[in-house]
């Protein structure tokens, strides 16, 4: 019978010194065993991503503006923009009667003469372009046309706000840029350098946040100001781009008293409780500027509000201004720094940023075409009277004033923003295209105090259409509205409500008693609330008919998606009061669940008229939700009726009667329970999500000994359902369950138990087949109509590692181990000590010299370091019938390592005091051994396992903790006769085996 042998080589190396013969360390070389890995690659293939490129038609010239009206004031310059849908040099404009144009103001290249036609007039350039901005003045307040071809916008001129000038100065005109103004874009931050470090920029002294200052990159010029007439001198100093606070300080009494670069109307008296002006009209000094109170410093504006003329525009660089590190007051309703006085143009290039802002006093910003940017944290809260380091009680103007009037408003990531008002809302948003951003992980929380007043008493106001809330990821918006007025409402149309991942919008409402909904939306408003995200409105110490959600029109939708939760709870004991309003009946204006979380719309106090809904008109579309319904006056649990799975329904709601028109589920009886008994018109609706199948498979083996060698395990959700494919050998599945609405049926092996956990036995199965290596094996799971699947690939037989001699329970990290490979199959030799003599004088007669124990690194509950040197071999075949281990000492001997190669003659190695040892878990009997041997060229078998025998891991070791000093041991005959200072000679352990199907 064949045998295959396992060979591991070993050599050990003998030293001389001086007149004496010294032994050096015995070190060992790898064996002659190879093994082969195969490796396999995954290769990922993409098609080349080709832009998507629009052809313009030619032909007639299209004009497009940005808007279909325009503001201005009567007599103010107006820059009039619009574009054409191919470059030209020339086309027609027909102006208002009241209108003429500022042609000095006309970019260069660009030229307008009259034409006979009444009021029309003909634009030529130099060059063709497609881009074109007209400024003109209106002398009239009015609505008026104005017409470039057959393309037309109008113009909504009104009244100059009245103001108590000093003098007559008048306003400089503006100066106005060539190029086309861009109404809405995003906040560029992302594109600008990376913020670094930038403390050095800082004054020495400070040790305040950086903030933004990241804007300025390496050019920053700084300047340090204790007073107002310091503080203005900078402002309008185009050569400072970062300005920062060396003291407190308020306005002068005279506001305008010494300050230069602003214009006549500029305000000489402050008074308490009223308002001034300070209008900035110095040429093009618009830039990037920072203002930075350096965490340390006051800035009391008093009724002083900063303004600014067009004339301060520089058309390249328009205002971003930042507020930052700095405690402000203020008492004018205009805000602190405002845009109001630039043009529509200028404010939508302009922005105003707060980082890190601690503000008191009245509204913030007032701006209605501009944006504001958070960053850090940031606080603006309102009070009738203010006290600073230099008022003890400030009366600021008007306490019903909203904290922004303004176009667009951006948390950036991690902003934490907090505003509160007097008796007003919180944000107006005027303008189309307005926007509030929070960025990723921001936080805004409002609250609106009082009755009425600005924004029409809600926490954010939409005016006009196309008008967007976007919550990022994780991002939270905190609304605490006023007692009778929304938390927010929308004009016009479109308008967007957008929760993204993981975000949360909050809403707390109190002792509501007049008409007046939470969320007052128009048409064709639209809100979304994505993965995981949260919407919850808890309304208490109601006496309202007034809804929670009002949506005007028959476009409006409230969609919740994948894993979303919706939870709206109101006490109003208003039996009309609805929880969601559509108008009209059956429009496509509708509650829309998707593998929601949970939808939850319930009334928390009793209701006993049999009439009322919680939801109004439109209808509801569900797919994938379990669904539970209490009826009138039941507030507590068990719920009234339950019905899972529900992979999807359709209703539609007149008033607020339901009509179920379509209804699946995987039970027939469940599906027309359903469409009976479902009814808006019921206590509470909870829609919660049929929870996603998860299956999870343990990892498999070849190696037979071990259980998953044959049996698959895993978990997945309670009582689902699961089937296996495999590339060997697989029983069929017998368990049936239906997996459709339809009433199709499949077939499984085994179900989960309540913990989750499933096992399959493949050898109590027919045909049956252990696993093999590389082996790929799929568990499938099913569950209310819900699939997952994972899969597994058999792992080869793992390498034994090291045990303790010792305690053979315990692994080990032997010093000096010897090279074997890795991937040593079913039956191998796992480690083998090298012998070390160290070094010692040799005697004249014939003499043994015991090796030095093993080494080990570390080991628990062992003290010492040394270890009995050791062999361990381990066998884990299925059919175990014997191995035998033998060694001998190579044919040479020991042969010296210089280049004259002596020989040692009838040198060998003695083992002494063996013993064979085992885990105690091992069952198997030992190997037959023989307790002392010498190794000379000669094999001899040092163990032997017969049929049964030394099953598992097996060490052989040469003595104990006790012997372990003596139990390897070098005999030099007397007749050796050493020459050389070093010799080395190589061990040849051998394990064979009779092969089987595991090889």
């Amino acid at each position: 019978m064949n045998k295959k042998k396992r060979k591991v080589y070993f050599t050990i190396i003998i030293g001389l010194l001086g007149g004496l013969y010294f032994f050096s360390t015995m070190s060992v070389f790898s064996s002659n065993i190879f093994f082969a890995a195969q490796l396999e690659e995954e290769t990922v293939a993409s098609d080349p991503f080709e832009p998507i490129r629009e052809k313009e038609a030619e032909g007639k010239v299209a004009i497009y503006f940005d808007e279909s009206t325009k503001a201005g004031t009567v007599g103010d310059m107006l820059l009039v923009a619009f574009h054409t849908g191919r470059p030209i040099s020339e086309i027609a404009i027909r102006l208002p009667q009241s209108a003429v144009f500022v042609e000095e103001e006309l970019p260069k290249g660009v030229k307008i003469t009259s034409i006979t036609e009444e009021n029309g007039w003909k634009l030529t350039t130099d060059i063709p372009r497609s881009d074109f901005l007209v400024p003109l003045v209106v002398d009239t307040a009015g609505s008026f046309p104005f017409e470039v071809a057959e393309s037309m916008i109008i113009l909504e001129i009104k009244e100059a706000r009245e103001t108590n000038p000093t003098d007559t100065q008048e306003d400089a005109l503006t100066d106005s840029s060539d190029s086309t103004d861009q109404f809405y874009q995003e906040d560029k931050e992302d594109q600008l350098p990376k913020e670094k470090e930038i403390e050095g920029q800082i004054p020495d002294e400070s040790e305040s946040d950086p903030g933004n200052l990241y804007l300025l990159g390496d050019d920053v010029k700084k300047r340090g100001v204790a007073n107002w007439v310091e503080f203005m001198a900078a402002m309008v100093d185009p050569t400072v781009n970062y300005i920062y606070l060396t003291a407190s300080f308020q306005t002068n009494d005279n506001p305008r008293l010494g300050i230069t670069g602003i214009d006549g109307w500029s305000s000489s008296a402050n008074p308490n409780g009223g308002l001034a002006y300070v209008y900035i009209n110095a040429s093009r000094v618009s830039r990037t500027l920072i203002i930075d109170g350096l965490d340390t410093f006051q800035m009391d504006l008093r009724a002083v509000a900063i303004c600014f003329r067009d004339s301060s525009v520089n058309p390249d660089s328009p205002w971003d201004i930042t507020l930052q590190n700095l405690e402000l007051y203020h008492g004018n309703f205009w805000g602190a720094i405002e845009y109001h006085d630039l043009n529509m143009s200028n404010q939508q290039r302009s922005i105003i940023r707060y980082h890190n802002l601690n503000h008191t006093g009245n509204q913030l910003f007032y701006g209605l075409h501009s944006r504001a940017s958070f960053s850090g944290h940031s606080v603006s809260h309102q009070t009738p009277r203010y006290t600073s380091d230099f008022n003890a009680s400030w009366m600021i103007h008007s306490n019903t004033q909203a904290n922004f009037e303004i176009n667009q408003i951006e948390l950036r990531e991690g902003a934490n923003v907090e505003m509160s008002t007097i008796s007003s809302g919180n944000l107006d948003f005027y303008n189309t295209n307005a926007r509030l951003i929070l960025g990723n992980n921001a936080r805004l929380s409002l609250n609106a105090n009082g009755s009425a007043g600005e924004a029409g008493g809600a926490n954010i106001r939409f005016v006009a259409g196309n008008g967007r809330i976007e919550l990022g990821k994780g991002a939270e918006l905190a609304l605490n509205t006023q007692n009778n007025s929304p938390a927010v409402i929308t004009s016009g149309t479109p308008h967007d409500i957008r929760l993204m991942e993981k975000s949360r919008l909050s809403v707390t409402a109190t002792n509501r008693t007049l008409y007046s909904h939470i969320f007052w939306l128009s048409a064709n408003t639209h809100v979304t609330l994505e993965d995981s995200s949260t919407l919850e409105v808890e309304a208490t110490n109601q006496n309202t008919t007034a809804n929670i959600f009002h949506f005007s029109g028959t476009t409006g939708n409230l969609n919740v998606g994948k894993d979303a939760t919706l939870d709206i709870l109101t006490d109003s004991p208003q039996p009309v009061q609805r929880l969601l309003f559509f108008s009209g009946a059956n429009n496509p204006a509708r509650l829309t669940i998707d593998d929601a979380k949970s939808v939850n719309l319930q009334r928390t106090r009793p209701i006993t008229t049999t009439t009322n809904g919680l939801i109004e008109g439109g209808g509801i579309t569900a797919k994938n939700q379990a669904i539970r319904q209490w009826r009138h006056g039941n507030t507590g649990d068990p719920s009234d009726f339950q019905w899972q799975p529900i992979l999807s329904m359709t209703a539609a709601i007149s008033g607020t009667n339901t009509n179920v028109t379509n209804v699946s589920s995987l039970n027939e009886e469940t599906s027309r329970g359903f469409a009976s008994q479902f009814a808006s018109r019921s206590q509470r609706l909870l829609f919660e999500r049929i929870p996603d199948i998860t299956v999870t498979i343990d990892p498999l083996t070849e190696d037979r000994t071990l259980p998953n060698a044959y049996t698959i395990s895993g978990t997945a959700n309670p009582g689902s359902y699961l089937r296996f494919q495999r590339e060997g050998l697989m029983p069929e599945p017998t368990l049936e369950t239906p997996v459709d609405s339809a009433g199709n049926s499949e077939y499984f092996h085994t179900q989960a138990g309540e913990n989750g956990h499933y096992l399959l036995d493949l050898s109590d199965l027919e045909p049956f087949q252990y696993f093999t290596q590389g082996e790929v094996v799929t568990a499938q799971a099913f569950l209310d109509g819900k699939w997952a699947e994972a899969s597994t690939t058999v792992e080869p037989i793992g390498d034994v590692d090291p045990k303790d001699p010792l305690d053979p329970d315990q692994p080990i990290l032997p010093e000096n181990p010897p090279l074997i490979p890795e991937n040593r199959g079913f039956i191998s030799i796992d480690f083998v000590s090298q012998f070390d003599f160290g070094t010692v004088p040799i005697r004249s007669s014939t003499s043994r010299y015991p090796a030095r124990p093993q080494r080990i690194s570390s080991v628990d509950d062992h003290e010492s370091t040394e270890r009995p040197n050791y062999i361990q071999v381990s066998d884990r075949r299925f059919l175990p019938n014997g191995w035998t281990l033998s060694a001998r000492l190579s044919e040479k001997g020991f042969v010296s390592t210089d280049a004259f190669k002596h020989y040692l003659k009838g040198a060998s190695v003695h083992l002494n005091n063996i013993e064979m040892v085992t885990s105690k878990e091992n069952r198997s009997e030992a190997p037959d051994y023989v307790e002392a041997i010498e190794l000379g060229p000669q094999n001899q078998v040092i163990a032997r396992a017969n049929e049964n025998q030394g099953t598992g891991t097996w060490i052989q070791r040469y003595g104990n903790e006790h012997t372990m000093q003596k139990s390897v041991e070098l005999e030099i005959p007397i007749g050796a006769r050493p020459q050389a200072t070093s010799y080395q000679g190589t061990l040849r352990w051998e394990l064979s085996f009779v092969p089987g199907a595991d090889e």
